[in-house]
């Protein structure tokens, strides 16, 4: 018996998985039917047993995901894919991913089942394309341009791969702010901060420097903390230490309320460049005694022009009559 797939949507989901771990009930938003593996039978008796398997595997992943243990369901539904690899694992593989907030992996295997499932089992999900598109929505598809082949990819502190022959390497991670760092050996690593833009893609320019051809530029500001960028690269926030190429590199410091300042250092081969930058921490306008001054001789030569510039505008009028709210809809 199989149960039909679960359609919430991405704000609801989790809200679903937890109504049904709190109501006690088994059924889950996945696919519960086995087929059979299209790769053929490795034996009269080993075939049947291992789709025995696979089925309690896929019966403990669902169990699990109904119980709010989507890392346990992943683990479940991916021993029950390697002995029966059924097109609908694919689906329920999406959902405890995107559970775990890994959104590029559910990504992968939403796009997966709609790749490989046959007809009558996608027609199971007719909201396959938005819930593709809702994911989507979380995920940057980020490609690194090294002029070093090989050259290993962080994004996170975590290693994610290499850059292939041509110097690429693109992948997709979670929307938001990141730390990446590109390195290979003999050359000195290059760390950098970015904002990967929710359902969008960037591509990173990366060029890394031998160590015998490069010096360490460190950067600490005062009196207090700014945001440094080097040759237009965000580093972070102050102080920050880098390895660049020997020679003349541009520094800006930013930081809200007070002005960038900017400034050059020379860093030589094998040495470390120390440089202090003084952010002038000047008050805004508002705070300096000459605009009140300002302020105080326009009220005196026209009352009615500053109340007409200070006065706050009246708020608009919405569509809404009083005393109505909208309702939340949850579609499960």
């Amino acid at each position: 018996m199989s149960s039909a797939p679960f359609q919430p949507t991405c704000t609801t989901r989790v809200i679903a998985l937890t109504l049904i771990a709190v109501m006690g009930l088994h059924a889950v938003p996945v696919f519960a039917q086995t087929v059979p593996s299209p790769g053929g039978a490795p034996g009269v008796d080993a075939a049947p047993r291992a789709l025995e398997q696979a089925a309690a595997l896929k019966r403990e992943g669902n169990e699990a995901l109904g119980a709010l243990r989507p890392a346990d369901a992943i683990a479940a539904y991916r021993k029950a894919y390697a002995l029966s690899p059924e097109p609908a694992l694919h689906y329920n593989m999406g959902h405890a991913l995107e559970a775990l907030g890994d959104y590029p992996g559910a990504l992968s295997e939403y796009e997966e089942f709609g790749r490989v499932a046959p007809p009558e089992l996608r027609a199971r999900v007719p909201r396959l394309a938005e819930l593709i598109s809702e994911v989507r929505a979380r995920v940057t598809v980020v490609t690194f341009r090294c002029n070093v082949p090989g050259a290993r990819v962080l994004v996170r502190d975590v290693a994610v791969g290499a850059t292939g022959p041509d110097g690429r390497f693109t992948r997709a991670f979670p929307a938001g702010p990141a730390t990446f760092e590109v390195a290979a050996d003999g050359y000195a690593a290059e760390r950098q901060q970015a904002t990967f833009a929710p359902g969008g893609e960037a591509t990173f320019d990366v060029a890394l420097v031998t160590r015998s051809t490069a010096g360490v530029l460190r950067v600490t500001t005062t009196p207090v903390a700014g945001d440094v960028f080097v040759d237009d690269k965000p580093l972070g926030r102050a102080p920050v230490e880098v390895t660049v190429a020997a020679g003349a590199h541009r520094i800006l410091v930013r930081r809200s309320g007070v002005r960038d300042t900017a400034t050059q250092a020379v860093v030589d081969v094998g040495d470390t460049k120390e440089v202090t930058v003084d952010l002038e921490t000047t008050p805004p306008i508002y705070a300096q005694w000459w605009f009140w001054t300002g302020v105080a001789v326009v009220v005196a030569g026209g009352v009615a022009v500053t109340y007409a510039a200070l006065k706050e505008r009246a708020a608009d009028t919405g569509s809404m009559p009083p005393g109505q709210t909208t309702p939340l809809t949850y579609r499960f």
